[in-house]
């Protein structure tokens, strides 16, 4: 996003790769001063240790944490900070503790803001009212309106998600996804969806697309639904979640890691995501919309006959 200029400071939850903790894993190269808020990412890990992988309360504690980091990092701030660039899930927090007020920032976004964020999982939730996540949780209006008021005011969103980039124009500057190089896949005629098994993934969608498939169906990651129903056999994946994928399915309502579906592409196996994946204009990947099964089987089967 441009070079580092002396005084440019760092201000990090810890050093990853000092403490080889790949959430973490920030590059902390070239700025002048690295503080770290060791004791509260430690926090942060016991807190998360004792929470379940999904649901509201794990959601409350996670926006918890991002008001203390945020906290701690305006404290630091003096009145010779005069840009910042910020993470997305710090902005709103930081919005409130006042660090934005007489400062330029630039906004680095992996996610949509929340109110459409919100907004397509309840168009997901009408749709499949039988799922116990897909309204378990929602950010409280406060959060989400000071969400929306620090957006408006960014300089620049910084972002690798195509439809991001689309959504905030000549203010985005649109960074490329790196595609991690790997031997070749042993390719096969299965689907692969790499979970975890969840409405907001998409797996509904795929359910109802692949009945009418005869192709095996892998299936990885937990199921956070609690015994979701896919109305067919499906396998566990093996050492290599990608040995024997005819193509890889990530049918997502809301935007998801991409890092799996990145390590496919560079495995050479075919992808079909939705938008909210922002894998757009990659050699590999099919879009389709979310919650649209006849689509989505419609690309299953015309990747199987590439």
């Amino acid at each position: 996003t441009g070079a580092r200029r002396p005084g440019d400071r760092l201000l990090i939850p810890c050093d990853g790769q000092r403490w080889r903790r790949a959430r973490y894993a920030w590059t902390t190269a070239g700025f002048s001063r690295v503080d770290q808020a060791l004791a509260l990412a430690a926090r942060r890990a016991l807190e998360s240790r004792r929470l379940g992988s999904q649901g509201a309360a794990r959601q409350r504690a996670l926006l918890a944490h991002d008001a203390r980091l945020a906290g701690w990092m305006a404290a630091r701030l003096g009145p010779e900070d005069t840009h910042l660039v910020v993470h997305q899930h710090l902005l709103p927090h930081l919005h409130r503790e006042g660090a934005l007020g007489g400062r330029t920032f630039d906004v680095v976004m992996r996610r949509w803001p929340l109110r459409l964020l919100q907004a397509r999982l309840d168009e997901a939730a009408r749709r499949h009212p039988e799922s116990p996540t897909l309204a378990d949780f929602r950010a409280p209006a406060g959060l989400v309106a000071d969400e929306e008021v620090a957006l408006a005011r960014a300089r620049r969103v910084i972002t690798p998600h195509a439809a991001i980039a689309d959504a905030f124009g000549p203010r985005a500057v649109n960074l490329e996804w790196r595609v991690p190089r790997g031997a070749p896949a042993r390719r096969g005629d299965a689907i692969v969806f790499l979970g975890p098994v969840v409405g907001r993934e998409g797996a509904h969608a795929l359910r109802d697309a692949a009945r009418g498939l005869p192709s095996p169906l892998i299936v990885g990651g937990r199921d956070l639904e609690g015994g979701f129903d896919w109305g067919r056999p499906v396998r566990a994946p093996g050492a290599d979640p990608l040995d024997g994928a005819a193509v890889v399915v990530a049918p997502a309502w809301v935007p998801r890691d991409p890092s799996p579906l990145l390590r496919a592409l560079g495995r050479g196996v075919p992808v079909i995501a939705s938008p909210a994946c922002g894998l757009r204009g990659l050699e590999g990947v099919t879009e389709i919309a979310p919650g649209d099964p006849s689509a989505l089987g419609a690309a299953i089967r015309a990747a199987m006959d590439t």
